[in-house]
Formats: C-alpha cells, sequence, structure tokens
C-alpha cells in the first residue's frame, strides 16, 4: 500500500537524501528471531513485494499503532522527492 505524501512541518535534520529521494534516518539493531518466525516473515515479505526489514517494520508500526503507543509525528517511511 503506498502513502501518499502529505507535507507537515518536520525537521529536515532528521532526513536524509538518497539519489532523488529524501528519506528519514532510521537506527538500525540486531534482531534475533526464530528460524520459524524468519521464515515466515521472509515468505510473507515475499507474498507482498517487500524486503524482510520493511516486512517488519510494517507489522511493528502496524502493532504500535493498533496499541495506542504511535505518536502522532508524521510517518518516518515516507520517500518524496527533494524540493527543486
Amino acid at each position: 500500500m503506498l502513502v501518499p505524501f502529505i507535507p507537515s512541518p518536520v525537521s529536515f535534520s532528521t532526513f536524509r537524501e538518497i539519489g532523488k529521494f529524501i528519506v528519514a534516518k532510521r537506527d538500525s539493531f540486531l534482531l534475533r528471531l526464530s528460524p520459524a518466525t524468519m521464515d515466515a516473515i521472509r515468505r510473507w515479505s515475499e507474498d507482498e513485494f517487500r524486503s524482510m526489514n520493511s516486512q517488519i517494520e510494517m507489522v511493528l508500526h502496524r502493532a504500535l499503532k493498533e496499541a495506542g503507543r504511535l505518536s502522532e509525528k508524521p510517518t518516518d517511511n515516507l520517500m518524496t522527492p527533494p524540493n527543486p
């Protein structure tokens, strides 16, 4: 599902430019999963034409939103062309 870009007041220090897109900066960390969980995520991500990383991020985002734990800040997974 594509999310349309909706301009909002965001600090541009939280974004970086990659090629012709501006994307949110990401923190990285090690995640240990059981082989069965890893395989299920791999199959699910392939079914939806996503990378495993994107699939995990989408699942976590959805769970946080449903639990009411997600702040009302703009989503950090927007990819938008830079301003000319």
